[in-house]
């Protein structure tokens, strides 16, 4: 027995409590299914959700009874207690819910006057009958009078069913005319808003197939055949998509006229129309028809100026159906708008064959007065360039000839005036005291003097003379003139030259300072050129490296002085390297030149443009935009190389060229024209790196 519970050790106690709470707990389970069965079956009986809670209340107090048992064996008090606490909330709720329903219960009728309510729903049955005894009588006269009346309408449906049957007729065929109206309206404007090649045919057969009420509508063009017989092909169609897949809309076939459609050739040439019930067709015609599963059908045929060119076809596979007269006129006159379209056509197609036979010819004339253009400028530029050698070569040859002499004869007169003065000196040791007029004379010339200063004299002479000789070979070096073909040359050579023919902008001017040049050359081997092509081409981009430097420091001096930063002192460095095959775009063992600037730089864009004939970023009258692009033919069409630019703003501006050591693959001529004339190239042929 649990603990707590004693009944004084009796058992007899003990199955008293045991049996009552059992009894108890039977009959409260029993109380609330009861009362659920009577809500369930008296679905109007009001206040149904208090019957519920009294329900839960009672069946949670059977619950309570029944742990009450159980506790007398087990200790389970929290589940006891928990039980107990449920049937509290639940009795709770349940006398709050009753609370307010007591006045709707008193409000209810009381037995006394549901009984006087039922004596005067008797009266009113009673009175009830009687009224339709009496409606009764009243249907059954009116009943004869419809009748009667019935009759007579009848009669009158008739006739106007008839005037009915009339006017739905004029409205369909008014609706059927508007139809086809509208879409022959459409057809035209559809036709008239087409631009370009795009078929006209499939624009406009929808809307024919749909006004029409066709299952298929197809166009056919006439073409012969290499034999010359006469064929009909499709170009266009339309189907209504449940009816046909798209694999059998596809199979329409080539149909020759003299085979299959021998009797349509005759009648569409007269342009008149086919049309019926396949039934009715000729034989041979029905037989190929009705295996396309066709019941009726419509041909127009398609005329330009009487001439027979196609014709376009209406069919019915659903039912077979005969166009009326006028569906048959609109629709021929649609048929026109489409012969009419077609004629329009081919002029647009023979209009634009003939514009653009106009364009390719102006275009052509454009590109050869523009190629003869640059041709000529760049006769002119070669022609002056030529003319600019043979003028050095003549004045360097000319100079050479007179320094010749003067340095020749520098030596011997240097010796000469040495003897003199060691003669003078032996004068003036020998006779201390000479005359007074030799006096007054060596006083007169300073003759200490002239002996100090003369051997320096003839030794500036002498510099002068080597260095206008040094001049003339560099002028003779660079322009080449006497090589007409290849030959193998020091390109070092070349770029000091070229250095000391601009030697004079590289110094230090007034607001500018010196450039400085270095060199890092490498070990590199002769390379086989044509010299004075090469210098040309080093001449060009080294005096272009001077004048974006110079612009640089002209730009720099209109910056205000607390945003100007320092910009390092302009500097031009040029690097050559040998490289093999394997490392050189022209897979030939070649030699690099790198000429690069700490100038400003360049865009993209000019990048781009740099060797396009006449392109240049110079003020008008300072540059013919021709040095970059002769460079380009130069290097790529006259010796096989590479030219590139690398360049950014702000970044200064590096070209790359590397040139084959040798060229004995490529063909030359000896000629002056082709040694030294740049070929024209397309500017957009390469691309820089």
């Amino acid at each position: 027995m649990a603990h707590g519970y004693c009944f004084l050790w009796k058992p007899e106690l003990v199955w008293l409590h045991a049996g009552s709470d059992f009894l108890i707990g039977l009959a409260y389970y029993s109380i609330p299914l009861m009362l659920l069965y009577f809500v369930r079956q008296r679905q109007d009986v009001p206040f149904q959700g208090i019957f519920l809670l009294f329900s839960a209340f009672i069946l949670s107090c059977g619950t309570g009874h029944l742990l009450e048992i159980l506790t007398l064996w087990h200790p389970v008090y929290w589940l006891s207690g928990l039980m107990k606490a449920i049937t509290a909330i639940v009795s709770l709720y349940t006398a709050s819910e009753l609370v307010p329903l007591i006045p709707q219960a008193l409000a209810l009728p009381s037995p006394a006057q549901l009984e006087a309510a039922n004596i005067a729903l008797e009266k009113e049955i009673v009175e009830r009958k009687e009224a339709e005894n009496a409606l009764r009588q009243a249907k059954q006269e009116l009943e004869q009078r419809v009748e009667e009346r019935t009759r007579e309408l009848a009669r009158a449906n008739q006739v106007l069913q008839s005037e009915i049957i009339e006017r739905e007729l004029a409205e369909l065929a008014l609706a059927e005319r508007e139809r086809y109206l509208a879409a022959l309206a459409e057809v035209q404007h559809s036709l008239l808003s087409l631009k370009g090649d795009k078929n006209y045919y499939t624009s406009i057969l929808e809307l024919l197939g749909q006004s029409a009420k066709a299952s298929h509508v197809y166009v056919f063009e006439n073409f012969y055949d290499t034999r010359g017989e006469l064929w009909s092909r499709p170009c266009a169609q339309w189907y209504v998509p449940h009816l046909y897949s798209e694999g059998d809309s596809a199979k329409c076939p080539y149909l020759p006229y003299e085979t299959c459609l021998p009797r349509w050739t005759e009648i569409l040439a007269r342009g008149e129309t086919i049309m019926g019930l396949v039934s009715e067709f000729p034989e041979e015609e029905r037989f190929t028809l009705e295996q396309m599963g066709i019941l009726s059908l419509l041909v127009l045929p398609l005329c330009v100026n009487d001439q027979f060119f196609g014709f376009i076809v209406f069919d019915n596979c659903t039912k077979a159906k005969v166009w009326s007269a006028s569906a048959v006129d609109l629709l021929r006159a649609a048929a026109a708008a489409l012969s009419l379209q077609h004629e329009r056509f081919k002029a647009e197609v023979a209009l634009r064959h003939s514009e653009a036979q106009l364009r390719e010819q102006a275009t052509q004339l454009e590109q050869a007065l523009n190629k003869i253009k640059q041709t000529q400028t760049q006769l002119v530029q070669s022609e002056k360039m030529y003319s600019l050698g043979m003028m050095v070569a003549g004045i360097a040859h000319e100079i050479n000839n007179p320094v010749g002499f003067v340095y020749g004869n520098i030596t011997p007169a240097s010796e000469s005036i040495q003897d003199l003065l060691t003669l003078v000196n032996l004068y003036r040791q020998h006779y201390p005291n000479p005359v007074p007029v030799i006096q007054e004379y060596e006083e007169t010339i300073d003759l200490d003097f002239i002996m100090d200063d003369l051997p320096k004299l003839l030794q500036s002479m002498k510099v002068g003379a080597e260095r206008i000789r040094d001049i003339v070979a560099s002028l003779r070096t660079f322009s080449r003139t006497d090589q007409s073909q290849m030959k193998r040359v020091n390109i070092h050579e070349g770029l000091d030259t070229t250095l000391q023919i601009l030697q004079h902008r590289l110094k230090k001017k007034p607001g500018r300072p010196a450039i400085e040049v270095i060199k890092k050359y490498g070990r590199i081997t002769s390379v086989e050129c044509y010299s004075g092509q090469i210098n040309q081409v080093f001449m060009n981009i080294l005096a272009n490296a001077i004048d974006a430097l110079e612009s640089m420091i002209i730009s720099s001096e209109h910056i205000e002085s607390e945003t100007m930063v320092a910009h390092p002192s302009p500097q031009i460095q040029i690097y050559t390297e040998l490289i093999d095959a394997r490392e050189s775009i022209s897979n030939l063992p070649s030699v690099v030149i790198r000429i690069i600037d700490n100038g400003p730089g360049m865009t993209e864009r000019v990048r781009l443009l740099l060797f396009d004939p006449f392109f240049t970023t110079k003020p008008i009258g300072q540059g013919t935009g021709l040095g970059l692009s002769i460079s380009y033919q130069i290097i790529v069409a006259k010796h096989g190389g590479q030219i590139r630019c690398v360049s950014a703003p702000g970044q200064g501006t590096e070209f790359i060229i590397e040139i084959p050591i040798r060229q004995c693959h490529r063909k030359f001529s000896p000629s002056r024209q082709d040694s030294s004339e740049p070929q024209v190239l397309p500017a957009k042929n390469w691309q820089l790196c």
